[in-house]
């Protein structure tokens, strides 16, 4: 009997003695979860990844979060289609690159389209403080006076005065290009009629240069000055009144069909003679459209139309899909809010509608 007892004891203190079982491995990491199902596909994170790195930053996160939820879900259907019309992903290509490439070649910004013209009049609207505004050219004006005053400058002394300085500005003219072409060149710019003084790029080098020829020719001459200006046309129909600088009509004439950046031959008038740079232009001709600008408007509004009509086939594509969102994982990796705002199925006919918060 006291065997049995020692016995009972010892084998009690062996137990009490014996290392824990060994605590379970943790669950393993998943890199790329599947955040749900689309239709047969699996929606991954690097998915949503990759959609969330493209949208704009001002986004509120969890609007950010849904609206990349979304669009990878559909750039798994648009792989769908392109493999039902034999239009694979091409190796390497990100779902996103993939549907984003199928949906613009099927939806062109096609270069010949004409817009609807109430979609170009809402875009002129929109950009009514660009566009909507007199015409008006920036004018830096090497200006000889003829006559001291100007209310009173006989037609005879005028006309003697500018024959006798024509030849001195004809140098003064040649004395400013000389300068402009040690200067690096325009390009195209000197085509473009969008342009306001400040974003001008014939401000800087090339005002300066023809500032510097004006001020060595004034010290040969001290009837030559420099205005700097704005050119106002009065009257244009549809700008209304404002204040508008009178403007020197054979300078306007010039400044018509000059380019950016040109340097006029010696323009006689009212009171002398002057030699013109053209540094600015606003976008409007003589108070009507602009071809220029409404081809622009035109080519924006065929974008916006084709864009729409890629995003509203993306859309059909995801009404008609069966989804299952897997909550835990969404809510894990963006949290509850985002998955409330995913569109989850309502109806066998996979109708699509927001889950309300």
């Amino acid at each position: 009997m006291r065997f049995t007892v020692h016995f009972a004891i010892a084998a009690l203190a062996s137990c009490a003695k014996a290392p824990p079982p060994p605590a379970p491995p943790n669950p393993p990491i998943i890199a790329d979860p599947v955040l749900g199902q689309i239709d047969q596909f699996d929606l991954r994170l690097s998915h949503v990844r990759d959609r969330l790195a493209r949208l704009p930053a001002t986004l509120a996160p969890d609007q950010a979060a849904a609206q990349a939820l979304i669009l990878a879900a559909e750039d798994l259907l648009a792989l769908r289609e392109m493999a039902v019309l034999k239009a694979p992903q091409q190796p390497g290509e990100r779902p996103w690159q993939a549907a984003e490439r199928f949906a613009a070649s099927v939806w062109r910004d096609v270069p010949t389209c004409e817009a609807d013209p109430g979609d170009v009049k809402l875009l002129y609207l929109q950009h009514l403080g660009k566009y909507k505004h007199p015409a008006k050219f920036a004018i830096w004006d090497a200006q000889l006076l003829c006559c001291v005053d100007l209310d009173h400058c006989p037609p005879a002394a005028l006309s003697a005065c500018q024959t006798a300085a024509r030849p001195a500005l004809h140098v003064l003219r040649a004395d400013v290009q000389a300068r402009f072409a040690a200067l690096p060149p325009l390009d195209g710019a000197a085509d473009v009629t969008s342009v306001t003084l400040e974003l001008s790029p014939v401000k800087g080098p090339r005002t300066d240069a023809m500032e510097s020829a004006i001020a060595d020719f004034a010290t040969r001459d001290p009837r030559l000055q420099l205005r700097r200006y704005d050119f106002y046309r009065r009257g244009e129909p549809g700008f209304g009144e404002g204040h508008f600088r009178p403007g020197e009509p054979s300078i306007a004439q010039w400044a018509d069909a000059a380019r950016l950046g040109d340097v006029s031959e010696p323009i006689d008038t009212v009171w002398g003679l002057s030699v013109v740079l053209l540094a600015a232009r606003e976008p409007t001709l003589s108070g009507k459209a602009d071809p220029t600008v409404m081809a622009r408007l035109n080519a924006e509004a065929c974008a916006q139309m084709a864009s729409r009509q890629r995003q509203e086939w993306r859309d059909g594509l995801l009404r008609a899909a069966r989804l299952r969102w897997d909550q835990r994982q969404v809510e894990s990796n963006f949290g509850a809010a985002v998955y409330r705002r995913l569109p989850q199925n309502v109806s066998r006919f996979g109708q699509v509608q927001p889950r309300q918060p």
